[in-house]
């Protein structure tokens, strides 16, 4: 029993300072000022940081911009709104003058109405009295032939006494009516002149009002064309401005998601963190409480040292031999599946993401065929070959980078002996090169997250090009071949 209990002391000694955690280092309240991360996870963290900084640093500079262009915005809405309002006064003075210049056509052709009357008139009373004129002149001549006669011609040429006197007086009647109907005859002609120059007068007056309105009018247009010019090119400014605020916008939603998934990997390294930390104190709580009963019984059975030390000495002997025999120890060669295909990462058969459709890790809003299964793990966890095959391509833009770039961007892809290719994504390391003839569970990388990646894991596709149950890219669905 006593060889058992000190067996188990030390072998929770032996675990508690030989397991190392891949989280990031706590703060002193998390941790009470321990550090639990290894440098691998000391660099993730780094790096996280040091894309917060850059994003908080874009953002900012978009904050920026998006606040000058929304002034931007609302200046130009509010000089649209300023000529707008100029614009609907003009039309309304528009509409005034209009109304204004129709009035004004209508007296002006009433006018000239009046002045033809007058000037039919003037020249009705114009020719009246020159008919009149003749007329007169006429009988002028004729008393005049009369007034030549002595009073005993016209005594002859009349009819008796009565006659002579009768022609006498007739003489001098139409001497006097003449005189009178000449008078009032050119009376009525400088009246019907004096109505002409009037209603000529008048015409040219209305005239003058009517040219004034209608330059009045031509200018109102003139103001009208150009303000609805100002306020066209005032739009279009709004409609070019209003877009870059939308893509500026875009960049901000990005940038927030971008943030969202770094806090996400922060919260879940701090949480992984906390739990390691307490089950780190539990193991070491319950190491001390074990060597604390052990010593207590050690003290009260000092009768039984010599034995306990021989004891100790065995479980000692036993530890160092099963410590050798773990160390000489080949590891096993990866599980196969019935196609023999092995695990692209050994001992991992979670998937986080399935082959098929699904909602875009990026953006949840944009659905996505996704060609391959997602093996989460830690970074450089090692990714082997999923069957022997020569390596026909390699992209290494980012050696020993966690993070960045965009696609697959660390990526291998295999081309099989039985016609199948297989493509490994988001690695953080490389260990083939291109030609290279690669065996079964063989490593060619580690595991990462760059490129349009979520979290660390394998990106793994196979490939059956030509074939008519191949989808996107010539890939198929990869569960049968590792799970049939």
């Amino acid at each position: 029993m006593q060889k058992k209990s000190l067996a188990a002391l030390m072998l929770a000694i032996t675990l508690l300072f030989s397991i190392t955690w891949p989280v990031r280092p706590l703060s002193a309240n998390q941790s009470g000022g321990e550090d639990f991360s290894t440098q691998e996870q000391k660099d993730e963290l780094a790096e996280l940081r040091r894309q917060e900084a850059e994003l908080a640093s874009r953002q900012a500079q978009i904050d920026a911009e998006m606040a000058v262009v929304r002034s931007e915005v609302n200046s130009l809405r509010q000089q649209s709104n300023t000529l707008t309002g100029q614009l609907e006064e003009l039309l309304r003075e528009g509409k005034i003058l209009q109304v204004e210049y129709d009035n004004l056509m209508a007296e002006l052709a009433a006018a000239k109405a009046a002045m033809d009357r007058a000037i039919a008139e003037y020249e009705a009373a114009r020719k009246e009295v020159a008919d009149k004129q003749v007329e007169y002149e006429e009988r002028l001549i004729a008393m005049f032939k009369r007034s030549k006669q002595s009073p005993l011609e016209v005594l002859l040429d009349s009819d008796g006494i009565t006659g002579f006197f009768t022609n006498l007086e007739l003489l001098s009647v139409i001497g006097r009516s003449d005189q009178q109907i000449l008078e009032e005859l050119t009376a009525a002609r400088e009246t019907a002149e004096v109505k002409k120059m009037v209603a000529e007068d008048s015409k040219k007056q209305y005239e003058l009002f009517v040219a004034q309105k209608e330059a009045e009018i031509e200018l109102l247009s003139q103001g009208i064309a150009i303000t609805e010019n100002d306020i066209a090119i005032l739009q279009e400014q709004l409609a070019n401005r209003s877009s870059n605020l939308s893509a500026l916008q875009g960049s901000y939603n990005w940038n927030q998601s971008l943030q969202s998934s770094i806090d996400a990997r922060q919260n879940q390294i701090n949480a992984s963190i906390a739990a390691q930390a307490e089950a780190t104190r539990a193991a070491r709580a319950e190491a001390t409480r074990a060597a604390q009963a052990e010593a207590t019984r050690a003290a009260s059975a000092e009768a039984t040292r010599a034995a306990q030390a021989e004891a100790t000495r065995a479980a000692q002997a036993e530890a160092t031999r099963k410590a050798q025999a773990v160390i000489t120890q080949k590891p096993s060669a990866p599980a196969a599946s019935a196609s023999g295909m092995v695990f692209p990462a050994p001992g991992n058969t979670y998937i986080s993401s399935y082959y098929g459709w699904r909602n875009f890790p990026l953006n949840p809003s944009v659905r996505e065929f996704h060609t391959a299964l997602d093996f989460p793990g830690s970074f450089n966890d090692p990714i082997v070959a999923a069957l022997p095959g020569t390596v026909v391509r390699v992209s290494y833009p980012l050696p020993n980078y966690n993070y960045g770039g965009y696609g697959y961007a660390n990526y291998v892809m295999i081309q099989h002996d039985n016609g199948l290719q297989t493509l490994y994504a988001h690695l953080k390391t490389i260990n083939v090169s291109v030609g290279q003839y690669v065996q079964k569970g063989q490593r060619i990388g580690g595991m990462g997250s760059t490129g349009s990646s979520t979290g660390c894991h394998v990106h793994f596709e196979v490939r059956k090009p030509g074939s008519p149950e191949a989808a996107r890219l010539d890939t198929v669905n990869p569960y049968p071949y590792l799970f049939g």
